[in-house]
């Protein structure tokens, strides 16, 4: 498990890089590993909401031991 002080750089960051991203795919990719290392979960995934479709939808996951493409 990761200490306090790591979760927190981890956190600071992705804020910067929210802040400043340009590549929502890599931010996302980026934010998805970041977490679950942190958290030591075997995976994580971002819901997002198609408004025009009135669909979800998972743009991206991570899971321990997937490869990266």
């Amino acid at each position: 498990m990761t200490s306090p002080s790591d979760r927190l750089q981890v956190l600071y960051d992705l804020s910067r890089r929210l802040a400043t991203f340009d590549d929502l795919d890599a931010l996302l990719r980026d934010a998805t590993q970041a977490v679950r290392e942190v958290f030591d979960a075997e995976g994580t995934a971002i819901l997002l909401l198609d408004a025009s479709r009135n669909e979800l939808r998972f743009p991206v996951a991570s899971q321990a031991g997937a490869a990266s493409a």
